[in-house]
């Protein structure tokens, strides 16, 4: 909290707007759709109770972009051991990148993502 004060106080107005935008939601659920209404979220859970989910799916999300880029590069480096013609690099670059894709797919499957 003191680094907040830090910037919620700091000389320059910019600062100190940016923190306290960075610092609110600029989107709320109103509990008066379940109070008043009783019509709670029909489609999610309620946001306390879908925290978790959101977060594993970002993470693995993250995982997957990783994944992507990691194929790329070892599609690149296959492409360059092809070419030197070391049989033994090129078959270990060639399981890096089923491994590699075995594990996309999986997260991929996890996520209900098709990958072509």
């Amino acid at each position: 909290t003191i680094i907040i004060n830090l910037f919620l106080n700091h000389d320059d107005k910019s600062v100190r707007d940016f923190t306290s935008g960075m610092m609110t939601s600029q989107y709320e659920y109103s509990y008066n759709w379940e109070e008043k209404f009783q019509r709670p979220l029909e489609t999610q859970l309620m946001p306390e109770k879908n925290f978790k989910l959101d977060s594993e799916q970002s993470v693995k999300r993250f995982k997957l972009s990783k994944f992507n880029k990691l194929c790329a590069i070892n599609k690149e480096t296959i492409k360059k051991t092809e070419q030197s013609g070391d049989i033994n690099l090129l078959m270990k670059h060639l399981k890096i990148q089923q491994r590699l894709e075995s594990m996309r797919n999986q997260l991929a499957k996890e996520l209900n993502l098709v990958i072509f």
